[in-house]
């Protein structure tokens, strides 16, 4: 029979659908009981049994397979795309909602389950950001947010906006100059940077380049150099 090779998408979807399915089944477990019927525990626990006998016949990248066994693994990767790009396109429209909630006054607290936070990451609500090289290397900055929610004003040092949040905190302060003198009190050389009424928005470095993926330098005169200007340096 004749065998065909799992390339390195294939395999990721097939176990990142393994992740997927276990988070789900974390969530039913979690839920309040008679939450699910025994045909929709059947269901996930069918799914998880199917996608573990895929991974062990596609226990590598270039793995050899039979065609049925690859056909359904290429039915998972394109169902695990699908639902990435239902999760981004939830995310945004989640974003801009709750960004309509702040010009309005209104702070909200996005909720989720476990399922929904693999793919679903929200946006925080930063009212004040500081910058630090205090313990960094050369060239590095230690990004602080201050972010406001619903029980009150917390610090986000290193903070990362694709994770919405820090790898450290403190707070709930009840001011943002509780939350302000917080942060000058871990880091006396911060300095506190202005943001834009729609929020700070950090660029990763190692962030893919795409569509809003960095900052959109500011084009002065000096940068443009007319046709004419082109053509008389090239002849030199």
């Amino acid at each position: 029979m004749k065998k065909y090779r799992v390339n390195e998408s294939e395999h990721f979807n097939l176990y990142s659908m393994h992740d997927k399915l276990k988070c789900i089944e974390i969530d039913m477990q979690e839920a309040p009981a008679h939450t699910y019927t025994d045909e929709q525990w059947d269901e996930v626990q069918e799914r998880i049994s199917e996608v573990e006998e895929l991974m062990e016949k596609a226990y590598c990248v270039g793995a050899l397979v039979d065609w049925p066994t690859l056909k359904r693994i290429r039915e998972i990767k394109e169902e695990r795309q699908l639902m990435r790009y239902n999760a981004a396109w939830n995310r945004e429209h989640r974003r801009k909602m709750q960004q309509w909630h702040l010009n309005y006054k209104t702070v909200t607290r996005p909720g989720g389950t476990r399922a929904e936070s693999e793919d679903i990451q929200m946006m925080a609500n930063i009212v004040a950001m500081f910058h630090s090289a205090l313990h960094m290397d050369d060239g590095y900055v230690n990004h602080i947010a201050i972010v406001q929610d619903v029980d009150g004003y917390h610090n986000h040092f290193l903070y990362d906006e694709d994770k919405g949040k820090g790898a450290a905190g403190t707070g709930p302060f009840k001011t943002i100059e509780d939350a302000k003198q917080d942060v000058i009190a871990h880091y006396p050389d911060a300095k506190e940077k202005k943001i834009s009424p729609a929020g700070y928005r950090y660029y990763s470095t190692q962030r893919p380049i795409m569509p809003g993926g960095y900052p959109k330098p500011k084009i002065t005169k000096s940068w443009r150099l007319r046709t004419s200007t082109i053509k008389s340096l090239l002849r030199k």
